[in-house]
C-alpha cells in the first residue's frame, strides 16, 4: 500500500501505464526475398486430388453420387468425383446426365428428349419424355444405375431407361391374375362351373 492508502500503481512510481495509440501501429511489409501473397485456391477445402481415399469416397456422398466400390482403381475414384463435381453445372441437362453416365459405365450413352424452347403459348401439351440408352452399366448394379438416372432427371418427366435393347425401367408389370380357359365360365359367385354344350341344352316349356 501506498503513503496515502491507494494500491501501488502497475508502474510502481504512482504513474498510470501509457495507452497504446491504436492509429500508430505500424505493419512491416515483407521484405524483398518474401513470396508475394497468393489468392487462395478454388478447391483448398477437399482437393480429391490429394485427399485420402476414404475421403474421396466420403465427397461422392456429398455429390449425392452412388456409394463408390472401395476396390476400384484409386486414381479413376479421383477421376470419377472430380468429373463429376464439375458437370454439377449442369445438372438437370442432356448434356450433364450424358458426361456423368459415360463416366460411370465407361460407354457411349445416348440421351433423347422433347424438351426445346418455345414461345409463351406455345408449349407441347404432351408430357416431357426422356430416352437414355447406355450400353453397359459398368461397374454399378441396374438398381443403382436407375437411380443415378431418376436423381438427374425432373420428377415430372417421363423416363424410359434401356441397357442395350432391354428396358430396365420402368419395369414392365406381369399380370398374376389367373387365365380363363375357353372350357370354364366364371359365374357370379366366382366359382366355375363347365360350360353346357348344345346337347345338354333342354327347350324352355
Amino acid at each position: 500500500m501506498s503513503d496515502n492508502g491507494a494500491p501501488p500503481s502497475p508502474n510502481g512510481d504512482g504513474s498510470q501505464p501509457a495507452v497504446r495509440d491504436q492509429s500508430k501501429v505500424v505493419v512491416l511489409a515483407p521484405g524483398p526475398g518474401a513470396p508475394a501473397p497468393t489468392g487462395r485456391r478454388p478447391d483448398w477445402l477437399v482437393d480429391p486430388a490429394v485427399a485420402p481415399p476414404s475421403m474421396v469416397r466420403f465427397i461422392a456422398g456429398w455429390l449425392a453420387l452412388p456409394p463408390i466400390n472401395p476396390a476400384l482403381d484409386e486414381l479413376y475414384q479421383r477421376r470419377l468425383v472430380l468429373h463429376a463435381s464439375k458437370l454439377q453445372w449442369w445438372r438437370g441437362t442432356k448434356l450433364g446426365l450424358s458426361g456423368l453416365l459415360e463416366l460411370f459405365t465407361d460407354g457411349t450413352v445416348e440421351v433423347v428428349d422433347t424438351g426445346g424452347v418455345f414461345r409463351q403459348g406455345e408449349v407441347r401439351r404432351r408430357p416431357a419424355q426422356v430416352v437414355v440408352r447406355v450400353q453397359k452399366a459398368g461397374w454399378l448394379s441396374e438398381a443403382d444405375l436407375v437411380e443415378l438416372v431418376r436423381d438427374e432427371v425432373p420428377a415430372n418427366v417421363d423416363l424410359q431407361l434401356f441397357i442395350g435393347d432391354r428396358r430396365i425401367f420402368p419395369v414392365a408389370e406381369v399380370s398374376t391374375a389367373p387365365l380363363v380357359t375357353a372350357d370354364e365360365q366364371p359365374t357370379m359367385n366366382g366359382h366355375e362351373e363347365p360350360r353346357s354344350s348344345d346337347s345338354e341344352m333342354k327347350p324352355v316349356s
